[in-house]
């Protein structure tokens, strides 16, 4: 296969694998002993919302086989900017979320090097906070579920937290 295909058929299985989960059909449940990924639901629909000029939006599916799945993408207008994949999965002992990100012709973003992932520290009924595993500018994440509304917070090494607010589709 060649590699500009992959992102590709990444996103092309991940675009399926929502579909499959907002069928109305029941996902497979998540395995015994995850129950921190199960507390994860909240983020489970499809959520929008604008910054500025651009439109983003995230949709992510239930928790099935130890993982849960998420796609984020941002438009300027009627143009997309960028894609991003989110895969959670049960690691051991613990919870973890690795991110990837392609630009508007899904070339791979993360090439120029290593991409961190995040282990899971701390969840409620409707937020989760992950902290970096290595060093990386972004050193948490946190998503806090507000009725119908997901925010998002990125905690950064330097500077100011990037926050988005997205409102529920479905």
């Amino acid at each position: 296969m060649m590699p500009a295909m992959r992102p590709i058929l990444a996103a092309l299985a991940l675009a399926a694998a929502t579909a499959c989960a907002t069928s109305g059909k029941p996902p497979t449940p998540a395995a015994p002993g995850s129950a921190a990924l199960a507390n994860l639901r909240f983020l489970e629909g499809t959520w929008r919302g604008q910054q500025g000029a651009f439109w983003i939006e995230e949709v992510w599916t239930a928790p099935a086989g130890n993982s849960l799945m998420g796609v984020a993408r941002t438009l300027r207008g009627a143009n997309p900017v960028d894609l991003e994949l989110a895969l959670l999965h049960q690691s051991e002992d613990m919870l973890v979320l690795h991110l990837r990100h392609f630009g508007a012709a899904a070339d791979r973003l993360e090439e120029r090097g290593p991409k961190i992932p995040y282990r899971l520290v701390r969840h409620a009924e409707d937020e989760a906070v992950f902290e970096a595993m290595g060093p990386d500018d972004v050193r948490r994440i946190v998503y806090r579920r507000d009725g119908d509304a997901l925010e998002v917070t990125l905690e950064r090494e330097e500077g100011e937290p990037l926050q988005w607010r997205y409102e529920r589709v479905r």
